[in-house]
């Protein structure tokens, strides 16, 4: 996922009794964000958007690796719609 970097980013962070959660708020340029499934972004090379590949290899791993380091450290990372913005949010135990 390719992010802008003249656009507000917001970021959340609380606890409820042991678990923490840490969410990450950004506009995306996806115009129906309500219909895209955001499980797929922690694939391996994924692309949302097919005008975004690459014929160069390594690209697109980056959240991939963001899941597997946080389910080591027995917690869970995903992603969701949320006022127009693709919401990251981390939780863990």
């Amino acid at each position: 996922m390719y992010r802008r970097t003249d656009r507000n980013i917001r970021r959340r962070a609380a606890q409820h009794h042991r678990r923490r959660r840490l969410r990450t708020l950004q506009p995306s340029h996806q115009k129906r964000g309500e219909h895209v499934d955001y499980t797929r972004f922690f694939e391996r090379f994924y692309r949302a958007d097919e005008s975004h590949n690459s014929s160069k290899e390594g690209f697109g791993i980056g959240l991939a690796m963001a899941r597997e380091l946080t389910r080591r450290m027995h917690g869970d990372i995903s992603a969701s719609w949320q006022q127009g913005r693709i919401a990251f949010t981390v939780t863990m135990r």
